[in-house]
């Protein structure tokens, strides 16, 4: 009977402490321990940011300093005579008036060139102006006269 009584005690305390191991305690734990990690990651990180900053601003400070190094000396500027200003006013300045812009041509009056009648004339199978004032019975509707 005694080995009964230990094993069921063993038992007893693997199962307690299974069940409270495992319980609601343990998510606040998780949560106060991805706070914690969180917090610390957030400042390493933002340690690493500054120091690569740094890095960078020393890196292109020297390359700046460099690049200045191998350029050449400016030439002095060359002084250039002022205009002369006159002691008088002339009343007050006024805009110039803009310019008119010449009227915009509607592109389907362009047909790009006329032809003259002697170019009309050198065409074969064409008629010739003389031919369509001869024929004057038509009219320009496009219905062939119906």
């Amino acid at each position: 009977m005694n080995k009964k009584f230990l094993i069921l005690g063993a038992f007893g305390v693997a199962a307690f402490a299974a069940l409270t191991a495992f319980g609601p305690k343990q998510d606040a734990q998780k949560a106060e321990i991805d706070a914690a990690v969180t917090s610390q990651l957030e400042e390493f990180r933002a340690a690493q940011q500054a120091a690569c900053d740094e890095r960078v601003a020393v890196a292109a400070k020297t390359k700046f300093d460099e690049y200045i190094a191998t350029m050449p000396a400016p030439a002095p500027a060359k002084p250039t005579a002022a205009p002369k200003k006159k002691g008088g006013s002339k009343g007050p300045k006024v805009d110039p008036l803009p310019q008119p812009t010449k009227p915009k041509t509607d592109p389907q009056k362009d047909r790009g060139g006329t032809t003259t009648p002697e170019v009309q004339k050198k065409r074969e199978g064409t008629i010739t102006p003389e031919q369509q004032k001869k024929r004057g019975g038509q009219s320009g509707s496009g219905n062939g006269g119906k």
